[in-house]
């Protein structure tokens, strides 16, 4: 093992988008930071790779939206098409105010926003594994520890004044914090794959809702004919479909969906597995650490809110961050608390909005009445997805 190394004021375990928004933010405020991340970019991603308006906000925010404009050019999405398996259909758009949602392939997007971290100064370390994290290891007031595995084998032990998980749903930093986020009641599992063909709209992404299974279909490009498709199922009730060929399992739902296809669609990527999602955070700060995006906490990917959330914890995070490491000695989570509070009271409308949605689709009967009332009520429609949207966010004031 090579002895203790150079440290960043803030070592960061995650460069996924919430892990790379941060550094850039970070290093754009003249902080010393450093990324590590399991594997090199780019990498493919288990992701319904839709970013809502809100998230679109997000990356102006970041000065980042004309680059990935153009140079990932985005399939545009003007809402979200619902259909229930019985055959009930509702149009809810995000409407010219709140201006379009985005897909593109997270490979593309994640590399993009490391690649713009590294540029503002960030150190990126990867392919690395963060394999221990010690809060305070010589007692209350002592930096954490991090012993980082590379690719060689080689440990390097470093002590930041800050770590930062932004290493999602199991993530590493939040076990050493309090044990970690915790299954919730909520089960689900996802396969996602990359297809490509022809057929259903591309200006709208298209869910569908079945009775233990969901499908969500989105085109990722503005010309080429590639598509997301990811499924989402109860893994109990799939259980041994998902363990025995959950490429058949895709394939078969994807099938069950329905989509207008002109020839059937070829998979090109995947099937790339995820689940369960729904992991409470009982806190997002304790001393010397702090978690982001997923690893703070996450419910339900049912509403494509994600990358908007993961992106917005970065922006709470960066100014309450480099405060903390203003003052000198030890960074306490009372310093940090701020941090934490800002990012509770952004996400309770939308995690009560998505708690209201689940117990409605996870009752056949009341899910197909509702899809049916809202295609006779398409404002309605429109109001549901721009909640979901996050669309109120593009009014909102960058920090």
């Amino acid at each position: 093992m090579s002895g203790r190394t150079a440290d960043a004021a803030v070592l960061v375990v995650g460069a996924g988008p919430s892990g790379a928004a941060l550094a850039l933010r970070l290093a754009r405020a003249g902080v010393e930071v450093a990324l590590v991340e399991r594997r090199r970019h780019p990498r493919d991603k288990p992701c319904g790779e839709c970013l809502n308006p809100g998230a679109v906000e997000q990356l102006r925010r970041l000065g980042l939206d004309t680059a990935v404009r153009e140079r990932l050019e985005p399939a545009p999405l003007r809402g979200w098409c619902l259909r229930a398996e019985r055959g009930h259909r509702a149009l809810g758009l995000f409407g010219e105010r709140a201006g379009p949602g985005w897909a593109v392939p997270r490979r593309a997007l994640d590399a993009l926003l490391a690649e713009a971290a590294v540029d503002a100064g960030a150190r990126l370390v990867a392919p690395a594994t963060a394999e221990g994290v010690e809060p305070a290891p010589e007692g209350p007031g002592s930096p954490p520890r991090v012993t980082v595995r590379h690719r060689d084998g080689r440990l390097s032990v470093h002590r930041p004044r800050l770590v930062v998980g932004a290493d999602g749903l199991r993530t590493r930093v939040g076990r050493a914090l309090d044990g970690g986020p915790r299954p919730g009641r909520l089960r689900k599992a996802s396969l996602t794959c990359r297809v490509e063909g022809a057929g259903p709209e591309r200006d709208v992404g298209h869910l569908v809702l079945g009775d233990g299974w969901t499908v969500g279909l989105a085109a990722v490009h503005a010309r080429d004919p590639l598509w997301n498709a990811t499924v989402v199922v109860d893994p109990l009730r799939w259980s041994r479909a998902l363990a025995a060929d959950p490429a058949a399992l895709h394939r078969e739902r994807l099938e069950a969906a329905g989509f207008a296809w002109v020839q059937p669609p070829r998979v090109v990527g995947g099937p790339w597995a995820s689940g369960p999602f729904h992991m409470p955070a009982r806190r997002a700060v304790g001393d010397g650490m702090l978690l982001v995006g997923d690893a703070a906490g996450y419910f339900d990917p049912l509403t494509g809110q994600g990358i908007y959330r993961a992106l917005l914890s970065a922006e709470l995070a960066a100014p309450v961050v480099v405060a903390a490491l203003a003052q000198p000695g030890a960074v306490d989570a009372g310093r940090l608390r701020p941090y934490e509070r800002a990012l509770a009271r952004a996400l309770r409308r939308g995690r009560g909005v998505q708690r209201v949605v689940e117990a409605v689709v996870s009752h056949p009967r009341l899910r197909d009445a509702a899809i049916a009332w809202l295609g006779r009520h398409p404002a309605w429609a429109g109001r549901l997805v721009r909640l979901t949207g996050d669309c109120s966010a593009r009014r909102g004031r960058a920090t």
